[in-house]
């Protein structure tokens, strides 16, 4: 079924493309070939205790289907979502993680066209600001659709909308049949802002270094894209971990237990981190070794900062002795 609706809006895309967008017919093979290969960002929250419960699990983001003592109406959306739109089985809640139903439930996340530092856009709340870039031979694994439902769940989501956009299968696509996934993404920001995107992933798609966009594009008028990876997740699957150096709420996650917990893990099997101001911060710094003086000397400060409540420390400090070593990188 998906192959059949890529086809059908084929023409309808190209049409679109040339006459509403004025956009050179070749360029749209070019866009298709960038869009498909955008990273994949699966968040979750590392300041969630039961989500540290699960970093040695099998497969790590847990599946929005499993967490724990979700909202019923959040339960229920899952339900309605992953039965008609994948056929799969109704699961009941649970007061901890229902590790049985990881291997059976897709895990959410983001296609990320835009290259950001973070799954979200800074000014979405109630969402998760951690996250796992996948490498790209799990692309295959993925099904898109237009939106932010179950990848912002445990947080705050709009239930009527949220069905009428992601129960039907036919908002469903992947990264080889997208055709209508494409469509629907473009048309549903203003002409002028679509172009601008399209600029955008096509110049980062030829760039050695993808940057995320400048202020210049309004993020509030571009929708996300959604993805529901199926199988595992294992550690050899995930090519980086990304978080910003402060909470939601402007508290340092950098050199927090939470933030300990969540470094520990990510570089102790293996992982890379990227430590980021926010979602679209031109740099950011690169944190791969728990024996890097420079970094751990920053961490120690800034944690007994954090214990000791001392005043007029935070970011600030964190990023001006990063900056003063030359950590930042594209």
């Amino acid at each position: 079924m998906l192959l059949a609706r890529s086809e059908q809006r084929g023409e309808a895309l190209l049409r679109y493309w040339t006459d509403t967008l004025h956009q050179p017919e070749d360029r749209l093979k070019s866009f298709k070939i960038a869009f498909n290969g955008s990273p994949i960002i699966l968040p979750f929250d590392a300041a969630f205790q039961p989500i540290q419960n699960t970093y040695n699990a099998n497969s790590f983001p847990p599946p929005a289907a499993c967490y724990p003592d979700l909202e019923p109406d959040q339960h229920e959306l899952i339900n309605a979502v992953e039965e008609e739109a994948f056929g799969l089985a109704q699961v009941n809640s649970t007061p901890v993680f229902n590790h049985s139903c990881f291997s059976t439930h897709p895990i959410y996340g983001i296609l990320n066209v835009l290259r950001l530092r973070l799954p979200f856009y800074d000014s979405i709340t109630n969402v998760a600001r951690q996250g796992v870039v996948l490498k790209p031979d799990v692309a295959p694994r993925a099904i898109l659709a237009n939106g932010t439902t179950l990848s912002a769940l445990p947080g705050a989501i709009n239930i009527t909308r949220s069905l009428t956009a992601t129960a039907d299968p036919r908002n469903y696509g992947t990264v080889t049949y997208a055709n209508h996934v494409i469509l629907q993404y473009l048309s549903t920001m203003p002409s002028n802002v679509a172009n601008d995107v399209i600029n955008h992933i096509l110049n980062m798609a030829s760039s050695a270094t993808p940057l995320p966009p400048d202020s210049d594009l309004p993020l509030h008028s571009i929708p996300t894209l959604e993805v529901a990876v199926f199988g595992k997740i294992e550690a050899s699957d995930i090519g980086l971990y990304v978080s910003p150096f402060t909470t939601p709420t402007g508290s340092l996650f950098f050199g927090s237990s939470d933030g300990n917990n969540f470094r520990t893990w990510a570089i102790g099997r293996g992982g890379q981190v990227a430590w980021t101001e926010n979602a679209t911060s031109p740099e950011v710094v690169y944190d791969n070794s728990l024996s890097d003086r420079i970094f751990n000397l920053t961490w120690a400060a800034t944690a007994a900062a954090i214990d000791t409540d001392t005043p007029d420390v935070g970011l600030l400090n964190i990023t001006t002795t990063f900056g003063s070593y030359g950590r930042f990188r594209p």
